[in-house]
């Protein structure tokens, strides 16, 4: 197939129009498929291309200096609550003078044969001993020991039982701690799992 000189000068044209297109296109479409901040480093890299390097490294290593940092401070705070989970609360005081005096209080109830009081913090546990036909109304019994205790000692959590095993269980503490002090590990141990027992539903 041959082209004379005006053939060759009209394809020429339809060629040079044809590249003018797809250069337009590809610059378009760059412009809509690649983000603003990507498009400034393409026009660095060909015009500064070792400054280029720097303007991408730089947001880099900020981000991974912040992720360090956070990372850090994390572990510090893990190792404070740990040290902080390691501290031993002081032990609770036992007052088994005061013990003695809500006993009284205790026996003085109608239907208590007899009584048994531990103190240790703010906390009363007080056993009762209820016989014969006035077991038929222990819930009432109790409730009338609760509040004659609440009314002279309103800063303590009261803690009242006629169960038979939890009474001798409060009856072994009191009988083992009869000096005021601090309350030992093992016996502050028993006392709060009697708590837990007759607070129990």
């Amino acid at each position: 197939m041959q082209f004379d000189h005006k053939g060759r000068s009209s394809l020429g044209r339809v060629l040079s129009i044809h590249e003018g297109l797809l250069n337009k296109l590809g610059a378009l479409s760059r412009q809509m498929l690649l983000p603003p901040r990507m498009l400034l480093f393409m026009e660095e890299e060909r015009l500064h291309p070792q400054q280029s390097l720097f303007v991408l490294r730089a947001p880099a290593l900020a981000v991974l200096f912040l992720a360090f940092a956070v990372f850090f401070s994390g572990c510090a705070a893990g190792k404070s609550t740990a040290k902080n989970s390691d501290l031993k609360e002081p032990p609770s005081r036992m007052d088994p003078v005061l013990a003695q005096d809500i006993k009284g209080v205790t026996k003085s109830v109608q239907g208590v044969d007899d009584a048994t009081a531990i103190v240790i913090g703010n906390d009363i546990a007080v056993g009762a001993k209820v016989s014969g036909f006035d077991r038929l109304r222990m819930k009432s019994i109790r409730g009338a020991i609760d509040k004659k205790i609440r009314e002279s000692y309103k800063n303590y959590r009261v803690h009242v039982t006629t169960d038979k095993k939890l009474f001798k269980q409060i009856k072994q503490i009191e009988d083992q701690e009869k000096s005021p002090g601090d309350a030992p590990p093992e016996i502050e141990k028993n006392f709060r799992k009697i708590l837990l027992d007759n607070d129990a539903p």
